[in-house]
């Protein structure tokens, strides 16, 4: 069975099984990417960066404000994201957790969604998420980030996370938890579509793409249109640097 992958910051949100959609991604987006580390680490992938995938989504009418609304009228928070599994927690901590669900701004959710991000890929995570401040004293953002992280595990036959299947987050569309995610990195943080494993069944081909090689994260060659209590655990990485940054 083939699988494809959609990422951004090195993050896979939305998994697709016996077939794929370009979704937001164009044909020009096509790489093969070789790290030098043998043919089955060989990956054919749908390339761009967080800004340029930002535009696109805008153009599609998909907004800061598309996923505010969204947020507000996730009904379920504290069924999805307080029974979790392979959590079991005091009375202390259930409160503090309904809590964090029940009052926690979008901002916070993102900040979460952040603390998950630094863990996996320290080196896109937006900088305004490196010393943020919960919104309200009470609000634990790291049982927030454990909703984010496991949530995912909810039984599928609950309406629950309608159509992004690999991260739990309060939305309901694919397109308001990319934005979600495009929130929380930097502008030049990758964003993929993995269809490797189509391209090794004869599915589709790359014959017509350039392999480029090296273990380095690349900028496209299009750069993209322009437009006229807690604290997170986003630690900020020291040393920030503009210089091409590595692709695992």
């Amino acid at each position: 069975m083939s699988f494809a992958h959609i990422s951004i910051g090195q993050k896979s949100f939305s998994e697709m099984e016996s077939g794929f959609s370009h979704w937001y991604f164009e044909q020009h987006d096509r790489v093969i990417w070789d790290p030098g580390l043998g043919e089955h680490e060989i990956r054919y992938l749908y390339l761009t960066t967080a800004a340029e995938l930002r535009l696109r989504l805008r153009r599609a009418g998909f907004t800061r404000d598309s996923l505010e609304l969204e947020f507000r009228d996730y009904k379920d928070k504290a069924a999805h994201f307080t029974n979790l599994q392979y959590l079991s927690d005091t009375p202390e901590e259930a409160h503090r957790r309904a809590h964090s669900v029940r009052y926690a701004t979008l901002d916070d959710w993102l900040c979460a969604l952040a603390s998950l991000q630094n863990f996996i890929a320290m080196q896109f995570t937006a900088a305004r998420f490196h010393e943020y401040i919960a919104s309200d004293p009470l609000i634990d953002v790291e049982m927030l980030t454990q909703g984010v992280r496991l949530s995912r595990h909810i039984d599928k036959t609950r309406d629950a996370l309608p159509r992004h299947n690999q991260i739990g987050f309060p939305c309901a569309s694919l397109e308001c938890l990319a934005m979600a995610m495009l929130e929380v990195v930097e502008d030049d943080a990758p964003c993929t579509l993995d269809v490797t494993d189509f391209v090794d069944r004869g599915v589709t081909t790359f014959d017509d793409v350039t392999r480029r090689e090296g273990r380095e994260w690349f900028p496209v060659e299009d750069e993209p249109a322009t437009e006229g209590g807690g604290r997170c655990a986003a630690a900020s990485p020291a040393g920030r640097s503009s210089a091409r940054r590595p692709l695992r």
